[in-house]
């Protein structure tokens, strides 16, 4: 018998409404600025990943009961010159979003097009990320 798949429609019916909209449009950002990815609802993460045949995973959404993360996984990688990105864990970053309106196409598509152009290999990725920390640390 065949394993019934888990969606996106799935994976927020636990939410409340507002969380399935603020879902929605960031599922509609991230598929129109990267159109060729893999998008996964997780059931057991409670989250939809998203991969490229190049870079693999690199970002995903986490719905809550009262707001929905952003997350990119080589986040302390990307350029953030406003410094939008939240989070203090070695590589991954996130923007939160408590309401729709809060949502900016024009914050995140760069977000985006810059995970997808980090290098395609993970262990690259980790590297750069190893070294960012070594000269984050002081007297580098």
């Amino acid at each position: 018998m065949a394993k019934s798949t888990f969606t996106v429609d799935d994976l927020v019916s636990a939410y409340p409404p507002p969380i399935h909209s603020i879902v929605s449009k960031l599922r509609r950002i991230i598929l129109e600025t990267a159109p060729d990815v893999q998008e996964k609802a997780n059931r057991g993460w409670r989250s939809v990943s998203y991969r490229d045949a190049q870079v693999g995973y690199f970002c995903g959404t986490f719905p809550f009961e009262d707001y929905v993360d952003l997350i990119f996984e080589f986040g302390v990688l990307l350029p953030d010159p406003d410094g939008i990105l939240q989070g203090d864990a070695k590589q991954v970053r996130y923007l939160r979003f408590y309401e729709i309106d809060a949502i900016s196409e024009a914050e995140i598509k760069p977000l985006l097009l810059a995970a997808l152009d980090l290098p395609p290999q993970h262990a690259a990725r980790r590297g750069l990320t190893q070294s960012q920390l070594s000269s984050d640390q002081p007297g580098s």
